[in-house]
């Protein structure tokens, strides 16, 4: 049996999403133990800083394109969705782009501003650049029942994130 295949029955593919969307939040609970090993008070603090920057930059790169994924999916075709995702993902572009340009030009005053380097800040919007790419492309397995793939990916991208971080 090839697991890579779409899985019909809706009932088994609700349980797969929650299970696997389950253990995906699960991850960075395992992986607490190492952090509390190797980081001090301080480089909390900074991981901290760096999740608020990168959730902003989620925000502002992503601009709500997970729905229109799913306001959109079954009103066009599979072409048309993939057209959709390459769209969405071409405009994130965009944003990182006038993103980090804005970070080039104002990075001693940013530095100044918020005691942060620069440097967070381009990691952090490089990062959620990535993820709302791949979360565009997970939402697109998710409405096309691609289960054990949507499962890969989730797992892959939290791994990336967290150590990343």
């Amino acid at each position: 049996m090839n697991f890579l295949k779409e899985i019909r029955n809706p009932n088994l593919n609700s349980l797969l999403f929650a299970f696997f969307t389950a253990l995906n939040q699960f991850i960075p609970f395992l992986l607490a133990p190492i952090l509390i090993r190797y980081l001090n008070p301080d480089e909390f603090g900074l991981l901290s800083m760096y999740g608020i920057i990168f959730d902003c930059f989620l925000v502002f790169l992503g601009l709500s394109s997970g729905t229109l994924i799913y306001s959109q999916y079954s009103k066009n075709s599979e072409n048309q969705n993939i057209k959709l995702l390459n769209k969405l993902n071409s405009f994130s572009l965009f944003n990182l782009i006038l993103v980090l340009l804005f970070i080039f030009i104002f990075k001693n005053s940013i530095t100044e501003l918020t005691k942060i380097e620069s440097g967070i800040y381009f990691w952090a919007s490089i990062n959620a650049f990535l993820s709302i790419a791949v979360s565009n492309y997970y939402q697109h397995l998710q409405l096309t029942k691609r289960t054990v793939k949507y499962f890969l990916i989730l797992i892959f991208s939290t791994l990336i994130n967290f150590s990343s971080s």
